[in-house]
């Protein structure tokens, strides 16, 4: 599946594409990239991964160390939220 870039898309479907970098900060990585075949897909995808982030009941300690065991998998660096506090 080809990686889509925002140049692709028509001017209303740019739209999932800024509102990702306006939530998260950044670009959509090659997965997203691959989804945005199917923008609506995309844009519930990521609805779908907001919401897992930042709306649930799992301690944000644990949800950190899941997002940062991930990345150490991946071989990604590793960026730990300085909002964050923890305790041993």
């Amino acid at each position: 599946m080809p990686y889509v870039s925002r140049e692709d898309l028509t001017a209303e479907e740019r739209e999932v594409f800024d509102e990702f970098e306006r939530e998260r900060g950044t670009a959509p990585g090659h997965i997203h990239r691959a989804i945005a075949n199917a923008p609506n897909l995309l844009r519930r995808f990521s609805a779908m991964a907001m919401e897992l982030r930042n709306h649930t009941n799992l301690d944000p300690r644990l949800r950190e160390l899941a997002l940062m065991t991930v990345r150490a998998y991946r071989r990604r660096r590793v960026r730990i939220r300085p909002s964050l506090e923890y305790r041993a």
